[in-house]
This record gives structure tokens, C-alpha cells and sequence, in this order.
């Protein structure tokens, strides 16, 4: 860019000069076809109005989008960076970001530069310099390098200049940052300086200055402080004071402590209340009402102070004549005696001996136990001291001390020692030998078999159990005969208390053998049997309910009504028991054999439910298919793979299970080997280290605390244009091309951290959309341009709402 700069005409009531700067339309620009044409004024007062001169100045011009200077930049949002630098060009003083729309100016602008501490126009890169020490050049000021923000020093030296920089951001044309060339020069700032001055005396501002306050009540001026001073007597009352020799006050000091008023007799006319010294009799007086008081501190002595104490206690140091101390002691007891009452009234106490009215609580020992003691068993030390009772607390145990040992005489332990009776051994597991005095046999039992009294009459033996132990109470068998004949029936008779065969009556046995049995004589359900539509039929070895010619082995086509307990196409609900070990109880078995006669195209179904979930071992099933417990692959050939449909099977050949999916190939369900190996440790979360293997990762987890031993790393999330961020699918996001300042966010983690980078090099201020409320720090401001920037969020859930933490840091490049 060429710049040109124009001589500027001092004013000699002017103590800064105005300064212009005009860019050439019709020159050539050096960045990006961006003509700028703008005028830098820097206002200043006369010498009369120093203090009213503004610490700013405009800057104003119109901006072009074509190196012609033909089509004005009309942009919505051009940002502007105004950076103030020191003589060397090196240290920024000040800087401070705006954005202006020129969309309706044609591309013309005015811009106010210069503000206070603290604004929000100032960047992260200003130093927070007041405007009248970016301009006066009178003390060195600190700033930031303009190459990498470290600390700086701007020198105060008179006659150093300033110089201002100019970068434009336009959103246009990318917002990336285009610095105008060259930079404002302000040659000279004694404006400024007298500004600086006007609010300070010899450079001390207002607040380091002691000011007059004519306030009512607590006025300071001129002429009440130099009251205190045209009085000779007032002078030298506060002198004294100062020098601690007032003799109108009360004074102290480490030397002498406090000091009365010291006079011989009295005040003149003292007030009640008064106080002093009289040195004529040197005592301390006060006045009352009545007159004056004397505070006396005399001594004096004593002849004989005599000191009596009843028979129990014992004096020394008595009587006392001049000075002394009395003691009194406990006199001499005889052992066993206790300080008391009399017994069984109120009166004197006196040391005698204890009887048992004096503890109605204690427990007397009218058995001569010498000592009832309790701790741990292994505490009570050896036998020594015969009748002595010792209480195990840990065993439970009560032990008697004979002299020589100590013996259990009760407690919960078992007991110990030789068994007798019908038990042998000893304590606490003995055997059991006999019943009621007769032995048992040593032959131990098998399954089925019974306690049995043999008949010698001299053992208790197992033996198994038949029809002929049936006795009746005078010992007679209770089975006469067990040879019945086909037509008779086993009865009990009461006269022989046994029991005999008898005929059935009306029962020919070689009829029913022989014949049919006449309908008359069977029950009334034998008749359901009717080849009527809605009976029972059968047929060709098929069995129809409802059906009148079954076309299955059993085919129910009935119609129910419902009851109460509702309605069933077909209950199975048999009661199955095992006569025996190792019976197999079936409740239902479905085993069709499927045989195609030659014929192709034959489809086999071995079971179909319609309309309805099935459940096996569950009465409530979820799903279509529902088995609450394993279930078992026998092992088969594989079946063709189809089109919309997942197959899996356990393989004949391989003995694998092989599953397919959408008509695709089978391929092994599990690893090589048929399993997952491998062991891992408590805590850590699994995962594969080889195929078929598992081995420990690198996170655990204790049911408190998840650990991660190394970095845990979530894959960017670039987001190319735009400024929504879905949260869930990554910790860290970029967005390349924001395109406004609003940042939409959505399925946040409750206490969840994410990483956010605006690669946009637009200076904005930006927000969280999805936030209900965002807490920034540093507090939220404009980004710098030309620069990215980096968001630190944290997500917190408050019941409905989402608190958003917000830390960030504005500047790489």
C-alpha cells in the first residue's frame, strides 16, 4: 500500500496537532485489492481548557473492495483492531477491537478510539494503560511485545512519538486479518501531557493528596487547622500532649505507670467523683457527697490466732502470733475403718468399721466363696486357692478352683468325658451302641431298609421290609393268603384282623376277557366317544376333538368360551413322578420323523405358534421366544443361507457355531478354539490382546473410582461450516467457519469436559446456545482477530437445567 502523509499546520492556541492520513484511491494496495481512505484526527483543547481535553481521538474514512477504488465494501460486520505502539514499533501500549457495518455507509466508517480501564473494546492483548499514560511522555509505561505478547517496557523520554496500526477484519472477504500500512504517527503528545498533568500536582493524582473537606460537622479547611496554631495556648497544649508532659490529663508510662494528681490536703473545689493523691498524709482520696474519702492501706499484726479441729484431723502451725500458715491433715486410722455415719442413724460421722447396712447393694457371700472373678479363660491363672469361681467370658465357661486344678462346673461349651448308657466314647462325640439296652448291628444300611428287632431278641439289624412283617397285635400274619385269583379282591376282616381274598360280585372275569363290556356299565364320560361334529372321534389311528375326520394324530378344531380362569386351546399339565433312580420325566415331547416319500419341495414343521409369544420355563413371555434357561445346539449340517434373515447353528464337521446374516456366508460365531481364553485381574476392565484371547486393558474399576493409566483420546470432530456442535460424538470439536457468534451445543453429559477450537479468525464475542446459564472465565469478550481461538467446557445438570463453565484463551497463531 502507498501512503502518503500530509504536512500538518500547527495552531499556536493548539498544543496537538490534528494529523491526516489519506490513502490514495487511485494507488495500487498491497493486500487483497482492500483500499482504505481515512482521516485520524486527534482532538485537542486550548491551554485555558486543559482538563477538559478528550483522551481519544476518530478515526474515519470509507473502505473499497477493488484495488480501482470503484466498489465501496459494504460488509455487515468488518472488525477493526487499533493498536497504539511505542517509538520502536515493538511495544503495544494500548489495543482495542470494534466492528462496524458499512452495508449502508457505502463503506464509509467513524470510529471513536481510546477507552477506559476495563472496557470491553480492550483485548486480551492490551495492558490495561490509562489513555493519558498511552499518551504522555513523561513516565515508561508497560506493555506486550507485538510479536509474542511478553512483557514490554515503552520509554517516557520527551520527544518520542507514537504510532497507531490499523488492522480490518472484513467477514466478506473471509475475516481474516489485513493490516493497513502505514502506521498513524502522533508526533508529538504534550496535549496528553497537560491532560495527565491537569489531573495530578507534580504527578501526584487526586487520591494521593490530603484534601480540604468542608463538609457540616467534620469540615477540614485552611482556617480550622491554623486555629489550632495562631493560639499560643492551644500550641502549647497540644505540644505537651504530643510530648507526653500535659498536666491536664492522666498519663502512663512503663517507668512509673499511671500518675494521679499529686497534691498536700485537697482540690480547691473538687466534684464528686473526683481523685488524688494527698502527699501530706499519703493517702489515696476520692470525693463523695459527704466530703472527702480516704482509700486507707495501713497495717497491722496479731498476738495469737488459735485454729481447733475435730479428733480425725490433725493441726500444725497453730496458734499463728505474728504470721504463719495452719495445716490441717488426716490424723492416724486403723485399718479397715471408714469415715461414716453412726450406724442405722444420722448423726456425727467418725472412722469405724463397715457392716452391711452401710451397702444394701453389695451381694453377700453366705457360701464362703472366697472370690467370684470373670475374663478371658486364659486369664484365670493357675489353681491355687481352693472354692474360688472363675467366669470365662470368652469360652462361656464357669470353672471352680479345687486348690490343685481348675474344673467346669458349668457353662455353653459341650460337655466332656466318658459316655455311658446306650452311648460309648467320649464326650463331646460319642457313638450310639444300643437301644433300650439292646445292641445294634454293626452292618450299616442300605437304601430302602429298615430298623428291625431280629428274632433272637438280642440286636437291632436293618433288613428290608416284607409282606409277612405285616403283624396283627397278637402276632399273627396280617396276609393269610397272598394267592388271589383274577376275579377276587383282597380284603381286611375285622373278626380275624387280617386279610383274605374274596370274589367280586357280579364280575365274570372270562366275559371281559372274552366279549365287550356293555355301555350300560361304563361311565358317563365313556360316552364322549361319537362320531357326532363337536365329539371326540377316532379314526385310522387319529384322534379328532371337534373334528369329525382328523387329518392329524390328534387334531383340535373345538370352539371355547372363556371362564373366569380364562380359555386354552390345548393345556398340557401332567403330574410326572419317577418310580425310580434316574427316571427321565418328559412333560411334553414334540419328535416328528419327517419322511419326503421322493417328493421335493417339502417343508417340514416340527412346531408353529401362531398369533402369540411362546415362553419355555417362563408362564410370561416378553418376546416371540422367550426361554428362561440354556438351551442346547446339537450338532447338524449347515442350512441354507436366505436372503433377510440371521441363521446360527453349531457345525457338524467343525464343532464351531457358524452364524450367517442376510443370505451371507457362515462364518465362526466364536474365535479359533471355540471359546474366548485368557485370565485378567481384579478390577480392570477386559479386552481382547489377540484373536480368541482376552488380557487386561488399561482402565479399572473399583465400583467407586474409573482409572485410566494412559491418555485417554477422543478423535476430533471437524465441522467443516456452521456452528452446531453434537457433543455426544466427541470430547473435542473445531469449527472452521463459524459464521456468526451464537454456538448451538446439544446432548451434553452431566460433568462432562469437551475441548472446542474456533479456527475462524474473526474477532466476536461468542455464546452457548444450550446452556441454560454460562459462567466464563476470563469473563466473556471478543476473540482476536486474525487469531483462533480455544473454548474450555464443562457441563454440569441441574435437575432440568445445564450450568455450562466456560474457560478460554483467545491469541494462537
Amino acid at each position: 500500500m502507498v501512503v502518503r502523509m500530509l504536512k500538518t499546520q500547527k495552531r499556536k492556541q493548539r498544543l496537538v496537532p490534528r494529523l491526516k492520513l489519506l490513502l490514495k484511491r487511485r494507488q495500487a494496495l498491497s493486500f487483497a485489492s482492500l483500499i482504505a481512505v481515512f482521516t485520524a484526527v486527534t482532538s485537542a483543547g486550548s491551554l485555558a481548557r486543559a482538563t477538559d481535553v478528550p483522551q481519544s481521538f476518530t478515526l474515519d474514512g470509507q473502505l473499497f473492495a477493488d484495488a480501482l477504488s470503484t466498489q465501496p465494501l459494504m460488509d455487515s460486520s468488518v472488525g477493526f483492531k487499533i493498536q497504539i505502539l511505542d517509538q520502536a514499533k515493538v511495544c503495544v501500549v494500548y489495543e482495542e477491537e470494534q466492528s462496524v457495518n458499512t452495508l449502508a455507509s457505502k463503506g464509509y466508517f467513524t470510529i471513536q478510539v481510546g477507552s477506559p480501564t476495563g472496557s470491553i473494546l480492550r483485548t486480551v492483548g492490551d495492558s490495561a494503560n490509562t489513555m493519558a499514560s498511552v499518551y504522555q511522555n513523561v513516565n515508561s509505561m508497560t506493555g506486550k511485545l507485538l510479536s509474542n505478547g511478553a512483557p514490554c517496557t515503552a520509554g517516557g523520554t520527551a520527544g518520542q512519538r507514537r504510532f497507531v496500526r490499523v488492522t480490518i477484519m472484513p467477514s466478506t472477504m473471509g475475516g481474516a486479518p489485513r493490516v493497513l500500512s502505514p502506521d498513524l504517527t502522533i508526533d508529538s503528545v504534550p496535549n496528553a501531557l497537560v491532560a495527565e498533568r491537569a489531573e495530578s500536582v507534580q504527578g501526584f493524582r487526586g487520591d494521593q493528596l490530603l484534601k480540604v473537606n468542608t463538609a457540616a460537622g467534620s469540615a477540614l479547611s485552611q482556617s480550622n487547622l491554623e486555629s489550632l496554631f495562631t493560639s499560643v495556648s492551644r500550641f502549647n497544649s497540644l505540644s505537651s500532649i504530643v510530648d507526653g508532659t500535659s498536666t491536664s490529663y492522666m498519663r502512663s508510662n512503663s517507668a512509673s505507670g499511671a500518675q494521679l494528681p499529686v497534691m498536700p490536703g485537697a482540690p480547691t473545689a473538687p466534684t464528686v467523683g473526683s481523685i488524688w493523691f494527698d502527699s501530706s498524709d499519703s493517702l489515696l482520696k476520692y470525693q463523695t457527697a459527704g466530703g472527702p474519702a480516704s482509700l486507707g492501706s495501713g497495717s497491722g499484726t496479731v498476738t495469737s490466732v488459735g485454729f481447733t479441729a475435730p479428733a480425725e484431723l490433725s493441726v500444725t502451725g497453730a496458734p499463728v502470733t505474728t504470721s504463719g500458715t495452719i495445716a490441717v491433715t488426716w490424723a492416724t486410722q486403723t485399718t479397715g475403718k471408714v469415715f461414716a455415719a453412726p450406724n442405722g442413724s444420722t448423726g456425727v460421722p467418725t472412722f469405724r468399721a463397715l457392716v452391711a447396712a452401710d451397702v444394701p447393694f453389695a451381694v453377700q457371700n453366705a457360701g464362703g466363696t472366697p472370690s467370684l472373678q470373670s475374663g478371658l479363660d486364659a486369664a484365670k491363672g493357675a489353681a491355687a486357692t481352693a472354692g474360688r469361681v472363675w467366669i470365662a467370658t470368652d469360652t462361656k465357661l464357669i470353672y471352680r478352683d479345687t486348690g490343685a486344678v481348675w474344673e467346669q462346673i458349668a457353662g455353653s461349651g459341650a460337655p466332656t468325658g466318658t459316655a455311658g448308657g446306650d452311648l460309648d466314647g467320649t464326650y463331646p462325640n460319642p457313638t450310639v451302641d444300643a437301644i433300650r439296652g439292646v445292641a445294634i448291628s454293626a452292618v450299616a444300611p442300605v437304601d430302602g431298609q429298615v430298623l428291625k428287632y431280629t428274632s433272637t431278641g438280642t440286636t437291632w439289624a436293618a433288613t428290608n421290609f416284607g409282606i409277612a412283617d405285616l403283624k396283627t397285635p397278637g402276632g399273627a400274619t396280617q396276609f393269610a393268603s397272598a394267592a388271589c385269583t383274577a376275579a377276587q379282591t383282597l380284603t381286611w376282616s375285622s373278626l380275624t384282623n387280617t386279610f383274605t381274598c374274596s370274589n367280586i360280585a357280579g364280575l365274570d372275569a372270562a366275559v371281559i376277557t372274552t366279549g365287550t363290556i356293555d355301555a350300560a356299565r361304563l361311565p358317563a364320560g365313556a360316552g364322549y366317544w361319537t362320531a357326532a361334529t363337536g365329539g371326540i372321534n377316532y379314526g385310522s389311528g387319529r384322534v379328532g376333538i371337534g373334528a369329525t375326520t382328523p387329518n392329524a394324530a390328534l387334531d383340535i378344531a373345538s370352539s371355547i368360551t372363556s371362564t373366569m380362569v380364562g380359555a386354552y386351546g390345548v393345556r398340557v399339565a401332567p403330574t410326572l413322578i419317577a418310580a425310580g433312580n434316574n427316571d427321565p420325566l418328559y412333560g411334553m415331547v414334540i419328535s416328528p420323523t419327517f419322511d419326503d416319500n421322493g417328493n421335493t419341495g417339502i417343508a417340514h414343521y416340527g412346531l408353529i405358534v401362531q398369533s402369540g409369544n411362546v415362553g419355555i420355563g417362563t408362564v410370561a413371555p416378553s418376546t416371540v421366544l422367550d426361554l428362561d434357561g440354556a438351551m442346547t445346539f446339537r450338532a447338524t449340517a449347515a442350512p441354507a443361507a436366505v436372503a433377510a434373515q440371521g441363521k446360527i447353528y453349531y457345525d457338524t464337521a467343525l464343532n464351531k457355531f457358524r452364524v450367517s446374516q442376510n443370505g451371507g456366508a457362515y462364518t465362526d460365531l466364536l474365535p479359533s478354539g471355540g471359546g474366548v481364553g485368557g485370565t485378567g485381574t481384579t478390577n480392570v476392565i477386559p479386552k481382547f490382546t489377540a484373536a480368541g484371547t482376552i488380557g487386561d486393558s488399561a482402565i479399572t474399576d473399583n465400583g467407586t473410582v474409573i482409572t485410566a493409566t494412559r491418555s485417554i483420546v477422543s478423535t476430533t470432530n471437524p465441522i467443516a461450516s456452521g456452528a452446531a456442535i453434537n457433543l455426544a460424538t466427541s470430547n473435542s470439536h473445531t469449527l472452521a467457519s463459524v459464521g456468526g457468534t451464537a454456538i448451538t451445543i446439544s446432548n451434553p453429559s452431566d460433568g462432562g469436559v469437551y475441548n472446542i477450537v474456533i479456527e475462524d479468525t474473526v474477532s466476536r464475542t461468542y455464546t452457548f446456545s444450550g446452556c441454560t446459564a454460562s459462567y466464563f472465565k476470563p469473563a466473556n469478550a471478543p476473540t482476536a482477530g486474525g487469531t483462533r481461538t480455544v473454548y474450555g467446557l464443562m457441563t454440569i445438570k441441574k435437575g432440568a437445567n445445564w450450568d455450562c463453565y466456560i474457560t478460554w484463551s483467545t491469541g494462537f497463531q
